[in-house]
């Protein structure tokens, strides 16, 4: 507990409440620290260095941080400005069953999948621009 008290300093987080857990505390730090450092914030939250991380460590780092995450958009895929994209699916002619979408900015894509009923009801983050999709 020594060393979270301490790294909160650093991070100029509170401290612990009396009746507050470790592991609560733990994961409320991580938080905090996520937005600065992505990579302390999990190393907090898992308890280990990143370099004793395990498979299941980091599949739980990309699930938890998908739509801050950014890949290269692949040269197989189609980078659709996300309005055209809409009025597409509108008109049926994207469906889940023809293939896969993930949130995009120009040139990149999250690993955040699109969701449908967002796209449909236009209360999508805005700040994506693009639709990455992948045809089956």
């Amino acid at each position: 507990m020594r060393s979270l008290i301490n790294a909160a300093k650093v991070h100029e987080f509170r401290g612990p409440s009396a009746i507050e857990t470790e592991g609560h505390y733990r994961q409320a730090l991580a938080d905090h620290v996520k937005s600065r450092d992505l990579i302390e914030s999990e190393e907090i939250r898992n308890g280990s260095g990143w370099d004793k991380w395990s498979e299941e460590h980091m599949r739980a780092l990309l699930d938890r941080n998908k739509e801050n995450i950014f890949k290269p958009m692949p040269d197989y895929g189609e980078l659709i400005p996300i309005e055209g994209f809409i009025e597409e699916v509108k008109f049926g002619s994207y469906t889940p069953d023809d293939g896969s979408g993930y949130y995009a900015i120009e040139g990149l894509m999250s690993y955040k999948d699109i969701d449908w009923k967002e796209l449909k009801t236009g209360k999508y983050d805005k700040r994506w621009t693009h639709i990455a999709w992948f045809n089956k």
